[in-house]
This record gives structure tokens, sequence and C-alpha cells, in this order.
């Protein structure tokens, strides 16, 4: 009987040895994909980061391209001559509207605006009524 519980005790003894090295691997392997998960998500953040980095540098380019395209714009401070050379009768109300809005009333009156965008838009609107020349 003493054999038997010898035998027991030792069998017993092996499958708690087993049971705490299959927990011991199982913890490693817990471990290790944890490890792996977070070094995924490190490599993520940097991914995300480098993105939005290089995101932030292109729109850093566009603005600064706006803004010189905006001060070549507002350097150029000429004047343009424009000369109405076709009746506004007959014509749609907007560009009629824009006519007077340049301070021309009759044909072959010449005023000298500013040479901005505002001026060049309505010029653009009426061009097959006006005259532009350079001041």
């Amino acid at each position: 009987m003493a054999e038997k519980t010898a035998k027991a005790a030792t069998t017993e003894k092996k499958s708690e040895a087993a049971k705490t090295a299959k927990t011991e691997k199982a913890a490693k392997t817990v471990k290790a994909s944890a490890a792996e998960k977070e070094a995924k998500t490190e490599k993520a953040a940097k991914a995300e980061k480098a993105v939005k980095t290089e995101k932030a540098v292109k729109t850093e380019k566009t603005a600064k391209t706006v803004k010189a395209e905006s001060a070549a714009k507002t350097a150029n401070t000429g004047k343009l001559k424009i000369t109405l050379i076709k009746s506004k009768i007959g014509q749609v109300p907007k560009a009629r509207a824009t006519i007077t809005a340049m301070g021309l009333r009759k044909i072959g009156q010449t005023v000298e605006l500013p040479d901005n965008g505002a001026t060049r838009g309505q010029i653009q609107k009426v061009r097959h009524m006006v005259k532009v020349e350079e001041a």
C-alpha cells in the first residue's frame, strides 16, 4: 500500500510539474504576443506620425505658395486703361451692370482702374465690349 501511495504521489508531482511547465509556457507565449502587439503598435504609431508630418509639410508648402502668389498679385499695383468700344444696349443685365460698375457710360469713354484681381474679373466678364491697355 505504501508503494501505491508513493507512486500516486510521484504521479501527482509529475502532473503538477507538467501543469506548471504548461502554465509557464503559456505565460511566455502571452508575454511574447503582447510584446509583438506593442511593437506593431509602435510601428503603426511611427508610420502615422510620419504621414501626419508629410501632410503638414505639404500643407505648409501649399500655404507658402498661396501666400507668394497672393503677394505677387498685390505687388502688381499698375493701372489699366479700359475703353468701352461696344454699346451696353442688347447686352445681358450682368454685363451692363459690370460696365456701369467700372465707371463706363458712353462708347469711347476711357477709365483707369487698378490692375488687381477684381478688375481683371470684371474685364473678363465684358471682354467683348472693352479694349484694355496698360497705363
